[in-house]
């Protein structure tokens, strides 16, 4: 009964909050455009510069400062929250001014020629409007976005007070109906606020403690009841607004810098103030010129964007299916700004320009061609990149099914269909968490995780038919309870394993357009899978026939060791070395240089005390073979490091054929082997300084094809051994080979990118 009944007062409180800011609004509203005086000039309340002239006159020019009007002097006006400079009944009246003019001071008596067309669009253009914009988004914070949560309410308020202060602040110039006073109220109302809501947003920085949090507040409130006895100083607000500001940007900052999954909506943030106060601050530096009159007040047409960006960052997946269609429309916005902007400082600078016969229609035409050519040909290119870079998403969410298809078909390994699962669609569609669950012979294997530690046994008793089963935020689909959806990959009715997605950023929320989506790409994935199956098979073959290769030539020279050389030992023995002819000898040790070469082209013996053994003796046999070709050194520092057999061979064999094209085929005065041996991984260069070739794409079908039989065994021999391989050359820059392999994770680890 107690919390129906606090829940109760609090929806009330809301609604009464909300209706109570619109009835503000429509009053100060109703001042500005009805109740303050229609003078035929504007001037700056700060400074009384009169800052624009509506009515054709002689005697009044822009420049000129208020010094007095009638009996109120302009300085001591400025000090008073209540006392109005200029009274509703100066409209139809004229009154006395005392004005300066560059240091000379004159008395003007002024007749207002009432409302003219000029000063009522330079009021209807005013940032009055914008409040209302703030209005209606905390308004459908309230009323329409589920669940209830206090940065939802947060929100809703932050909007509310920014609308009371836009409004207020827009009538306070004329210190009528106390708009003066709730403007300055707004602003230290908006404190606790404004911090509050960034403290909170997306995820609070840490728990607050209520003493704290009530102290603030009612320290806010106090603050604003003395405002309203004016007992604060009229210009304390200034120091509110610039802590609310600068609080809130700091929170902002933490957030983005200490968790990550909090950039993105934080970047939508900080970009929506930068295209709203941008274009303000440069078309009003532009209309100081007084080339476009009031260019300034249209710049606040882009100020809509600050509320946008926060309801886009709070609540884009409560859009459900019109989300794509709601980016586009902000993107299509921020075009319109970002264009329109510079369509307008092209009018700026053509009306600067010399006066010259035809320049009008000229720049016309050439402004209308200008602004086709950026509508045809820069909004593609601009809305992809507020997708990539201001909304996160690294593919375009259109057709994603359709691009993730296009990323998979050349997959012919199980991490190169995790990469773009991992790295695009998932933060493409603000995915948080998710776990990547495959069934083998021997089990379930975790493919990768993302932001979780709990993933042994989460799939299980999912839906065998194909079906997609999903619970809210604090339900567990299975034993991990932080899985808010899982999607079988089914194919031919066999399960080939489940993708497990947990939280979301804002609010955890799968619409059902999303749900096809991940079905679509989880049915492409278990496609991708059988075929990786079969790839792997025969990689399993080829790698067997590899290793028997290796085995023969390992047996054959032990042949050659073990039975031609002790056989031709023999045979020389038995001759006597007092009648063995001198040409015979030396036959003889020609032939037996040339089986140990054998042997070690075969199976370098020194491979048995490790790589760098067996690197030493093959720069020598390169150097004693090739001795008026290129030099070869060798860098690598001496290490005693080993490794499994097979990585040995492998790596020895590819850095062999390495050496040997650059001694062949690359025409080369140097060829060095330099890089480090330690116990976790081994890095190998091989730089020569010959005539390189073109290195445009790693195609093992295209080497085949062009008979670079070495480079591919060279990229086949890596992959079996799961190493890297990177091959940089261009012509007349010599060619680099780098090898990398890292001793792999224990098996059932997970990395958590």
């Amino acid at each position: 009964m107690f919390n129906w009944y606090r829940n109760f007062s609090v929806h009330t409180l809301d609604s009464i909050a909300s209706w109570l800011v619109l009835a503000i609004l429509l009053v100060y509203t109703a001042v500005s455009l009805v109740h303050a005086p229609y003078l035929g000039f504007d001037f700056n309340p700060s400074t009384g510069e009169i800052q624009e002239v509506f009515a054709p006159s002689d005697q009044l020019r822009a420049g000129d400062r208020i010094q007095q009007v009638e009996q109120i002097i302009f300085d001591e006006w400025q000090a008073t929250f209540r006392l109005p400079l200029f009274d509703e009944n100066m409209t139809s009246r004229a009154f006395l001014m005392q004005l300066s003019r560059g240091g000379t001071a004159f008395s003007l008596e002024w007749q207002s020629p009432g409302p003219t067309p000029a000063e009522i669009a330079s009021r209807l253009i005013d940032a009055w409007g914008i409040g209302y914009i703030f209005w209606f988004a905390g308004l459908i914070a309230l009323i329409s976005l589920r669940p209830r949560s206090s940065t939802q309410r947060l929100f809703a308020y932050f909007c509310f007070l920014t609308a009371i202060w836009l409004v207020a602040g827009n009538v306070s110039r004329w210190n009528l109906w106390d708009a003066s006073v709730v403007f300055r109220m707004a602003i230290w109302l908006a404190i606790p606020v404004y911090l509050h809501l960034h403290w909170n947003f997306p995820a609070p920085l840490r728990p607050l403690p209520p003493r704290l949090l009530w102290g603030v507040y009612l320290a806010a409130i106090a603050i604003a009841v003395l405002q309203w006895f004016e007992m604060v100083p009229k210009s304390a607000y200034g120091l509110a607004f610039v802590v609310a500001l600068l609080g809130s940007f700091a929170f902002l900052l933490i957030h983005y810098f200490a968790r990550p999954s909090a950039r993105i909506p934080i970047r939508i943030i900080l970009s929506s103030f930068a295209f709203a106060i941008v274009p303000v601050i440069v078309l009003s530096i532009a209309a100081s010129v007084y080339v476009v009159p009031r260019l300034g007040g249209v710049a606040l047409l882009a100020l809509p964007m600050i509320p946008i960006g926060y309801s886009t960052a709070l609540y884009r997946h409560k859009l459900g299916g019109i989300e794509v269609r709601t980016n586009r429309r902000i993107t299509l916005f921020l075009f319109l700004i970002a264009a329109g902007t510079g369509l307008v400082l092209y009018s700026v600078a053509v009306a600067l320009l010399p006066e010259v016969p035809g320049k009008f229609p000229l720049s016309i035409l050439f402004g209308g061609l200008l602004s086709l050519v950026v509508a045809l040909r820069a909004y593609a290119p601009f809305e992809r990149v507020v997708e990539q870079r201001l909304l996160g998403m690294p593919l375009p969410p259109a057709d994603l099914a359709g691009t993730f298809l296009e990323r998979i078909t050349t997959s012919h390994s199980r991490s190169s269909l995790v990469r773009p699962l991992r790295d695009e669609v998932i933060p493409s569609l603000l995915i948080r968490q998710s776990a990547l669950v495959i069934s083998t012979g021997k089990g379930e294997e975790v493919l990768y995780c993302q932001n979780v530690d709990e993933v042994a046994g989460a799939g299980q008793g999912i839906p065998a038919a194909g079906q997609t089963e999903s619970r809210t935020a604090g339900e567990a689909i299975s034993q991990a309870s932080w899985v808010r959806l899982a999607i079988p990959l089914l194919f031919d009715n066999r399960r080939m394993g489940t993708w497990l997605l947990g939280k979301r950023d804002p609010d955890d929320f799968y619409s059902e357009k999303d749900m096809d989506v991940l079905r679509q790409i989880g049915q492409q994935t278990a496609i991708a899978l059988v075929n990786i199956e079969q790839s792997e098979r025969l990689q399993l073959l080829y790698q067997s026939d590899i290793e028997r290769h290796e085995a023969e030539r390992k047996g054959l020279a032990h042949s050659l060791h073990d039975e031609v050389l002790n056989q031709a030992a023999v045979l020389y023995n038995s001759l006597g070395r007092s009648s063995v002819p001198e040409r015979f000898e030396a036959e003889y040790e020609a032939l037996k240089q040339q089986v140990r070469r054998m042997i070690s082209q075969l199976r370098p013996a020194t491979l048995r005390w490790g790589l760098w053994a067996a690197f030493e003796e093959m720069v020598d046999d390169l150097d004693e073979r090739y001795r008026d070709k290129p030099e070869v050194i060798l860098t690598l520092p001496e290490d005693t490091n080993r490794y499994p057999e097979q990585v040995e061979e492998h790596c020895f064999r590819i850095v062999q054929q390495a050496c040997e094209n650059a001694v062949r085929h690359a025409d080369a005065s140097l060829i060095e082997v330099s890089g480090s041996l330690s116990a976790e991984a081994l890095h190998v260069f091989v730089r020569d300084n010959g005539v390189g070739f073109e290195t445009t794409s790693v195609d093992l079908s295209d080497f085949v094809e062009r008979k670079h039989f070495g480079l591919a065994g060279m990229y086949e021999r890596s992959e079996i051994i799961h190493a890297d391989l990177e091959i940089e050359s261009a012509l007349g820059q010599g060619t680099t080979v780098h090898l990398h392999w890292r001793e792999p994770s224990p098996a059932g680890t997970t990395v958590n990118p």
